[in-house]
């Protein structure tokens, strides 16, 4: 929270602006996001967490200020917004809860929860706004479409939580992480039941999956008193950003559905 605080400061944002912390376990990197609420685009830049506050701190606010992604960002986002092909060859689904303020943004429901889109610019997004599908006359099944499609060829990392954590593998925990490579906003893979089969492998036809944030899912054994859990941890533990909802999900020979107890 201290370091939040510097770099707000440091950077003058503004509130609505977001400064996230996250461990990009793909690259073995600690990640900080940091996303205007003026333009929506999200910059991550990677940094050293053994260094001190005060370093990472004048690390981070002169990487974002010098950061040409964020000067070049409003030409090349224009392009694609005003391009239907490229818009569709770069937009994604992203999970988020149901009751964030999504009227102004093209949204589907999936259970209790709501797909919402962004374009990906590889040093940041953009999340979608209806006006966006307008100027293309881009209609929402479309959009829906294409950014399902472009999900599916991404390949998310499926690892045992000790192996997440930096600790030797191990199947004799039964908790598998389900998250995307970037380790940012893999929640989403919970729209494809499929990728679970690499889990049906280690905890049978049946399990629960566990909304862990909107960076990613857990997927456990049904041992009871886990709604409880993750309403514990979601009040205590996560971020208003991060938070995706109370709720456990069920898996079944393939199909994912909201637990009702």
């Amino acid at each position: 929270m201290k370091l939040e605080q510097e770099i707000r400061l440091a950077l003058n944002l503004k509130e609505g602006d977001k400064v996230e912390f996250r461990k990009i376990t793909k690259k073995e990197l600690d990640g900080c996001i940091i996303t205007k609420m003026s333009d929506g685009f999200g910059v991550v830049i990677y940094y050293d967490k053994s260094k001190s506050d005060k370093d990472i701190v004048k690390y981070i606010t002169e990487t974002y200020k010098n950061n040409p992604s964020r000067t070049n960002v409003a030409n090349n986002l224009q392009k694609i917004l005003s391009d239907k092909a490229a818009l569709l060859s770069n937009v994604y689904p992203m999970i988020v809860n149901r009751n964030n303020n999504l009227s102004d943004m093209p949204h589907k429901p999936w259970l209790n929860l709501e797909i919402i889109y962004y374009i990906d610019l590889g040093e940041g997004i953009v999340k979608l706004h209806n006006q966006y599908l307008e100027a293309v006359s881009l209609s929402l099944d479309e959009l829906h479409n294409a950014a399902m499609t472009n999900l599916k060829k991404r390949k998310p990392q499926i690892k045992n939580i000790t192996e997440m954590l930096g600790l030797p593998s191990t199947d004799k925990i039964p908790i598998w992480v389900i998250t995307s490579e970037s380790s940012v906003y893999g929640a989403v893979y919970i729209l494809l039941p499929e990728i679970f089969k690499d889990v049906e492998r280690k905890l049978g036809n049946e399990f629960c999956i566990l909304p862990s944030s909107i960076h990613e899912v857990l997927c456990v054994p049904n041992t009871g008193g886990l709604l409880d859990m993750v309403k514990s941890v979601n009040a205590t533990e996560l971020s208003k950003e991060d938070y995706l909802a109370d709720s456990v999900y069920n898996y079944n020979n393939g199909k994912i559905t909201e637990s009702i107890a």
